[in-house]
């Protein structure tokens, strides 16, 4: 029942309201509206909410026969989440620390900005992570990682990727062309290699800040070059904590968990606008490595 609610209010949020009674009382006023008065937009804003209303029931439906699960409604719920939406979560520079074992080792950095051309459909993501680990003060690992993706009407269209690491450089990138995507690896062990081919295009990229990226079994990793599959499963929620900034209060979520298996191994939470929350993966010293979401409020 609990999941119904939290189901019905993110379609009822996607359509403008602010309830799921505002979305019945909306909908219930849009049917009078155009019956007295047939205006076009309102038998249009009319057709989007009976759509909507349409899922709400499908949803029940599929619940109560089984054909899905409650963590795939939830999953659903989530990648279904408006990329405009998304997009206005990242307007300002979301930041995250970095904990090893426990303790902030780094910063991890996310933001979205709109084309310099004004064309809202447009848009980079950039972002930038800083680790720097201590043994006595004295440093003893450290990693630089910078990533911008370009996306166009809604879709990926490049990814470039740096990662420096205890002073090893490596460039990474994707370019999709049609029904091809161009990919290029740079530096490493061998600052002299290089390599090119051609592989089918991907939506997503390793950066998880798009919970849509949770409806894909093929990723690019920005981190190797190569594209990974993987398989995700939700294995619920969970309550979490999520810091303020400094002088802010910490505020509770119920986070919506990810388990990625397959190419990497990782388990990720997002909130229930679709925000990334959390990250946890095991470093290549079998250290849990987390990042964690710090809220501006």
């Amino acid at each position: 029942m609990e999941l119904l609610t939290i189901y019905y209010s993110t379609l009822a949020r996607i359509a403008g309201c602010q309830s799921v009674s505002a979305f019945r009382n909306r909908t219930l006023s849009l049917v009078l509206r155009s019956t007295r008065a047939a205006t076009v937009s309102a038998f249009l804003q009319l057709a989007q909410l009976l759509t909507l209303g349409l899922t709400l029931a499908f949803t029940s439906a599929l619940l109560s026969s089984g054909v899905a699960s409650a963590e795939e409604i939830q999953l659903r719920a989530l990648t279904d989440i408006p990329l405009a939406d998304i997009r206005k979560l990242y307007s300002e520079k979301a930041e995250y620390k970095i904990l090893r074992k426990g303790k902030r080792v780094g910063t991890h950095t996310v933001q979205i900005t709109p084309d310099p051309s004004g064309d809202n459909n447009k848009f980079t993501v950039s972002v930038d992570s800083k680790i720097r680990i201590t043994v006595m003060k004295v440093p003893v690992f450290s990693f630089r990682y910078k990533a911008t993706e370009v996306w166009n009407n809604n879709q990926l269209v490049s990814i470039k990727a740096t990662t420096v690491k205890n002073g090893e450089t490596k460039e990474v990138s994707a370019t999709v062309t049609g029904e091809t995507m161009k990919t290029v690896i740079s530096g490493g062990p061998d600052p002299d290699y290089e390599s090119e081919q051609s592989v089918e295009p991907v939506s997503f990229v390793s950066n998880h800040w798009h919970p849509g990226v949770l409806n894909s079994n093929r990723i690019y990793n920005t981190l190797t070059g190569f594209v990974d599959k993987v398989s995700i499963e939700n294995p619920g929620t969970d309550p979490i904590t999520i810091k303020g900034s400094e002088g802010n209060s910490d505020t509770q979520h119920s986070a919506i968990h990810v388990r990625y298996t397959g190419g990497f191994e990782a388990e990720s939470w997002y909130g229930r606008d679709g925000r990334w929350l959390q990250l946890l993966f095991k470093g290549t010293d079998g250290s849990l490595i987390t990042y964690q979401y710090i809220s501006p409020n």
